[in-house]
This record gives structure tokens, sequence and C-alpha cells, in this order.
């Protein structure tokens, strides 16, 4: 149960731009924890743009600290999911890697020997269970009956993921931010952040000045942007997500589950419809190999390149898809860090927080609103401070003074 706190303090007004997912969250945090003024300025519709295109795969990955961030959110996901106002629905599908080199079998198997002697993933408690499986001991292991395994060497498989609706998950936070009294600004798109004695004192949008005390920038790949308006260079960087819909040319009795092909990043991801996404994520992708990109111009044609790519992969694992309709196609804007990890709250501008994500953004949403909320209305940095700050990257800092 969620019980919403007046803070103490005097009252501000905050205001956040970005409608998506991460915006909605911090919106319903700060309900929760102040009867201040919050207002969402959207330039579209909410949940509309970035958290839209999100594969909006969920799990608990990662070292101490980011599997505690996950937990967070799935508790609150299930506590919404029990008494829903919106259409949400999540699917358990299961997740594999999927190596088809033997040098891919053997970066598959030695990355979980690394993970278990450093106890990052174990076979219960607060971990994420995972099994690494040789060649094709997946079929004896979980239901893949569409999956081509002449070519498998090996599988990574963890049997707790799964995807839920990213724009309805969103719309829980909204409905019970508004709730709360939150003011959501659709079709107002922010042009610039009035800075004053090194504070934020109003924003400037389409429609006229808005005074301010506080801003949450979550605007996805369009915080660069927009932190380049307060003299912030957010050490943030993109890369292109292509994505193609396909209507499979039968039914799927079966559960599909979430695929990643170890060597080219193609992944495949079911959907509640019947329809299968596939996209690419190289997680041997670094921040150097990537560059900033302007979101507003990245076409929604996804390349010659992918497409081949895709295909090959689609061959090699999943030949029935060979036969089926492209439905739909697009490109999303992935944002990327130096060290994969989130940068979550204050800045060196008093005044303007920034949420911004290496992927996982989904996931990660319910504890970004939990954290920025701590921060800029009771002034607690909160445990995870040192991991989520952007002053842990060099010439950075932040208005914190504890």
């Amino acid at each position: 149960m969620w019980t919403r706190f007046l803070s103490p303090v005097t009252m501000a007004s905050y205001a956040i731009i970005g409608g998506g997912i991460v915006g909605a969250s911090v919106a319903y945090h700060l309900s929760c924890r102040t009867d201040a003024d919050v207002t969402i300025y959207e330039r579209q519709s909410p949940a509309s743009e970035t958290t839209y295109r999100s594969m909006a795969i969920l799990g608990r990955t990662g070292n101490e600290t980011m599997t505690e961030m996950k937990r967070y959110g799935l508790s609150l996901y299930n506590d919404f999911f029990s008494d829903p106002k919106a259409n949400s629905r999540f699917d358990l599908t299961g997740s594999l890697a999927v190596a088809t080199t033997s040098e891919g079998d053997a970066e598959l198997e030695d990355s979980l020997k690394k993970e278990s002697k450093t106890g990052l993933y174990t076979a219960g408690g607060k971990h994420e269970p995972v099994e690494y499986l040789p060649g094709d001991e997946i079929t004896r292991t979980a239901i893949v009956p569409y999956l081509r395994t002449d070519d498998v060497e090996g599988t990574r498989y963890r049997p707790n993921k799964g995807f839920t609706r990213p724009q309805e998950v969103a719309y829980e936070f909204l409905e019970r931010a508004t709730e709360n009294g939150v003011t959501v600004e659709n079709n107002t798109a922010v042009e610039d952040v009035i800075v004053e004695d090194g504070a934020v004192t109003a924003l400037e949008t389409e429609r006229g000045t808005e005074d301010v005390d506080h801003v949450v920038c979550t605007a996805g790949p369009w915080n660069v942007s927009l932190a380049e308006k307060v003299g912030l260079t957010l050490p943030v960087r993109h890369e292109p997500a292509p994505i193609l819909q396909l209507e499979p040319d039968r039914s799927l009795p079966f559960t599909f589950p979430y695929t990643h092909h170890h060597e080219s990043g193609i992944y495949f991801r079911g959907s509640h419809e019947g329809d299968i996404y596939v996209g690419k994520h190289d997680k041997s992708t670094t921040y150097e190999d990537v560059e900033q990109l302007d979101p507003d111009t990245v076409r929604d044609s996804v390349s010659i390149e992918f497409r081949d790519l895709a295909t090959d992969v689609i061959e090699t694992l999943y030949p029935f898809l060979l036969n089926a309709d492209i439905t739909e196609e697009w490109v999303g804007v992935g944002s990327r860090t130096p060290d994969r990890w989130p940068i979550l709250g204050w800045t060196d501008v008093e005044g303007f927080s920034i949420a911004a994500f290496h992927s996982q953004g989904i996931q990660l949403a319910p504890i970004a609103g939990h954290i920025i909320s701590r921060q800029i209305v009771d002034g607690e940095p909160t445990e995870y401070y040192e991991d989520v700050s952007i002053s842990r990257f060099d010439g950075y800092s932040d208005t914190y003074s504890g």
C-alpha cells in the first residue's frame, strides 16, 4: 500500500519534461511525497515516443545494487497489476541467449562462470536463476518447439524473464499521479529552460513562460539537447534500435521465448497479439562505438544491412518466420552511458535533475522515480547515490553538499 506523504518543507513547483514511463514514475513518486504543484510537459501524448518503442523486458539481471533497484520496480509493478488502472499485462516467456559458433558458446559459458564466482547470479534468493545448456540441451529444459537447434552450440537460459505493455504501464503511473493532483500538459513542447544565477527559474514552452522551482528532465534521447539549454553536456550517446514487426503465417499456441543471438545481436520477442518483433542489440557495443544523434532526424526505415542480417539469423534459428509478413518497421534511439549505468538525480545546476539510462528504462523507471523524489523533496541522496549520480564521471559534479 502506497500512502501519500505531505512534505513539511515550503511548497515548491516541479516540472517534468517528458511524459513517458520515466516521467510518469517521477510524477507519481513526487505526488506521493509532496502536495506541491507537479506538472508533466509532453510534446505529444504520454508514452507515445521512446516508451512506445520499447520492448519492455522485465527481469533481475545485474550486480547486487542493480538487482535491488530492479526488485523495487518489480514489487511496485506487482502492486499496480494487482489493482490495475490501465490495460496492463505481463507475459512470462523466459529468455534465451543462443550461440551458434564455438567461440560464442565459450563466451556464454565463461560469462556464467565469472558471474558465479562474483556472486552476480544464483539459482534462488535475490538473484535471477540462470543456467548454461550445451548443444541442443535447451529442448530438454524448456518448451521451444520453433527453435531450430541444428547450429546451436550452447544456450544461456533465464526462466524468469518476460515482457509487458510499456504504454499501459506508463498509464499505471499516470492515472495514480493525476489522482494525486499531478497536471499533464499534452502537446506542449519545452523550448527552453531558464537559469538565473546558477539556478533554474522557469520553463519556456510554446504556450508561454512558466515559473518553476525544479525541473526533472526525463526526455529519453532528447535529454542531451535539453540539458545543453542549462549549460550541461550530458555523458550520453545514442544507438539506433531497428525493429521489424512480423506477422507469422500461423498462430503460435506456445509462448514465444525472448531470444538473443549472441554473435549478431539480433533478438526476437513475441507479443500479446501473436506478432514477433525482430531487433538488434549488440551487447558488446561500447560508449566509444556510438555517437550523439538528433532523434528527430532518425528515419523509421530500417537499413538493408539490418534486414539481411535479420534474415540470416531467422533462417538459422526460426526458419518458420521466413514466410512471415513485415507489417511495420521503425528505428528507435537508445541512450548509452560510459559505464552502462543510469544517470539519476541532481546535476551541478540548482533545480535541474536528470534521468538518463543505458537501456532498461522500463525496468528502472520505478527506482528512478523513487530516487529523484527523495532527492528533490527530502534532500536525501538515497543508498544508490554513488552508483547513479552524474558526479561519478570525471569532470562532473552536482549540488549535493552531504
